[in-house]
C-alpha cells in the first residue's frame, strides 16, 4: 500500500526498490480486514475492506484520486480518536468512533462519512494533543 492509495500484489524477489512512498507492506491474505480513513476536498471517510482476489503486479486504487490517507491499519481498532483542525466558531474539536460499526466491503467502495470538517489526525491511541477534559462526542454511523 502506497501513500496515494494504490496497492499491488507482487512476487517477492531477492531485491526490490519501492521508494519512500510505501505506507504498508505485508503478506497477501484474502480475508484480512483493513481499516482506512481518508479525506478528499469535501469530506473525510472511514471504511473497512478486504483486498480479496488480485492480479499479480497490477496497480489498484483503494481511495479516490486526489485523496490522502489519514489512517490505515491491518486490523480493526476498538476506538479511533479524531482531532479536528481549529476553526472559528467550532464547538467540537475532537471525537471518537468505533470502526467496528462500519461494514466490511470491497476496497473500491467510498466508505462511511466521518466528517465534513478538516481533520488534523486520526489515531488508534490518544495522542499527545488529545485533551481528556475537552468535550468529546462519539461519531455514530447510521
Amino acid at each position: 500500500m502506497f501513500k496515494d492509495g494504490t496497492y499491488k500484489v507482487s512476487e517477492l524477489p531477492e531485491k526490490l526498490f519501492v521508494g519512500p512512498e510505501l505506507f504498508y507492506c505485508g503478506l497477501p491474505d484474502r480475508e484480512k480486514v483493513f481499516t482506512c480513513a481518508y479525506t478528499d476536498r469535501n469530506a473525510s471517510y472511514l471504511k473497512r475492506f478486504t483486498f480479496g482476489g488480485t492480479i499479480m503486479n497490477k496497480a489498484y486504487l483503494c481511495i479516490p484520486e486526489k485523496s490522502r490517507i489519514l489512517f490505515f491499519a491491518p486490523e480493526t481498532p476498538k476506538i479511533l480518536y479524531v482531532r479536528y483542525k481549529p476553526a472559528p466558531h467550532q464547538k467540537i474539536s475532537q471525537q471518537t468512533c468505533e470502526p467496528g460499526q462500519v461494514e466490511v466491503k470491497s476496497p473500491k467502495t467510498r466508505g462511511r462519512q466521518l466528517s465534513i470538517k478538516d481533520i488534523s489526525s486520526v489515531t488508534a491511541e490518544p495522542t499527545r494533543g488529545w485533551d481528556e477534559k475537552a468535550a468529546t462526542t462519539k461519531i455514530v454511523f447510521v
